[in-house]
């Protein structure tokens, strides 16, 4: 699978929900299995002679082409945007820890590709980090319900001086790259939803694999 066609099938992904349902889910939890399940879905509809499973050895997608034993494997990861601010004595070390922690992102791609887990080894391993980003702050009945998932964080890091909270979203920008692609997935409870995605390997490294943050040339 190329990485461009992952890219469009990841740009296609929402209008498989329904209007506002992936703001509902990403302001009530993770959405990273949802997303999961519903690329599976669409890879396997797009790519008839594709065999896509989930929650294949421990993999959230595997992909098998023709006869091939060797699978091309799709990891995923799910933040909030206010991972690139926290904490406040290491602002980013949640999304470093997304990334490079024990059960990161990266480190998942590299067990992977060093054929740790597959006796026949893999075709080719991709990554892709999701981010959902609220765009206001959450109302206090909500809030104090316990309601909204991270409402507690979400009020603690909001920038302050933003009525329009874009300041998250850029400096996940700044540590990952420019995103792949941004979905705009509706309002749920008056507030404003959308969900950035990269893919990694990242175009602009080589080092796709390694433990250290992702540089531009």
């Amino acid at each position: 699978m190329k990485r461009n066609d992952l890219k469009n099938v990841m740009n296609t992904l929402p209008i498989c929900f329904s209007c506002n349902e992936l703001a509902y889910l990403a302001l009530t939890g993770k959405v990273e299995n949802q997303v999961r399940d519903k690329l599976a879905y669409l890879i396997n509809q797009r790519y008839k002679d594709w065999r896509v499973t989930r929650e294949w050895n421990r993999a959230d997608i595997a992909i098998f082409k023709n006869k091939s034993k060797e699978p091309t494997i799709i990891e995923l990861k799910a933040i909030i945007t206010f991972d690139a601010v926290k904490p406040k004595k290491d602002p980013g070390k949640e999304l470093r820890n997304s990334l490079n922690g024990t059960k990161g992102l990266r480190p998942d791609m590299k067990r992977w590709k060093q054929g740790k887990r597959l006796k026949h080894g893999v075709k080719q391993v991709f990554g892709i980090m999701l981010a959902a980003h609220p765009s206001k702050e959450i109302l206090e009945n909500l809030e104090r319900l316990k309601i909204v998932k991270y409402a507690d964080d979400i009020k603690k890091f909001w920038p302050k001086e933003e009525r329009d909270n874009k300041k998250w979203l850029e400096d996940c920008c700044k540590k990952l790259g420019k995103y792949d692609g941004l979905w705009d997935v509706g309002r749920y409870w008056g507030i404003g939803m959308e969900v950035a995605f990269w893919i990694l390997p990242r175009k602009h490294t080589r080092r796709h694999y390694q433990g250290h943050a992702i540089r531009r040339k």
